[in-house]
């Protein structure tokens, strides 16, 4: 789905990874020193939206075992695609190997409601997106 084609910045993607707890889902923010981010990045080369979302997931968060259960549909707005996925694995900061450095701080799981008070506002929309996908529960298989 697209929102819209015009470009502002350079292609990039990313996952909302979502992971179930006891008391229901909640979403993998990423620390940044001040407003919450999600795990997302600049297409290299060469890359579709897919291998950027998955490269930057592992990159920013070390998180590897992803499932698209509600399948590999996105969510585009301007130059930004996203994913939704499930993982059982927890997140792990570490050094981004292209700049030698830890691009985060720190990882949460965070509700839906927490994440939305507290990520950057241009990512709501996927998150509201996210969370119509689980919610709605609609397995597709064959996309896993």
């Amino acid at each position: 789905m697209n929102l819209n084609s015009k470009l502002k910045y350079p292609l990039g993607a990313g996952i909302v990874v979502v992971r179930l707890f006891d008391d229901g889902w909640r979403i993998l923010c990423l620390h940044t020193g001040g407003l919450m981010d999600l795990p997302k990045g600049r297409m290299d080369s060469g890359e579709d939206t897919l291998t950027t979302a998955l490269r930057e997931t592992a990159e920013e968060s070390s998180i590897t075992d992803l499932r698209f259960t509600w399948g590999k549909r996105n969510l585009q707005h301007d130059s930004l695609t996203m994913f939704v996925a499930s993982t059982d694995q927890d997140p792990k900061i570490i050094s981004n190997p292209h700049i030698g450095k830890p691009e985060h701080i720190g990882a949460s799981w965070l509700t839906w409601d927490d994440a939305s008070k507290q990520l950057e506002p241009f990512l709501i929309p996927f998150v509201d997106w996210a969370m119509s996908c689980v919610n709605e529960g609609s397995l597709i298989s064959g996309d896993d």
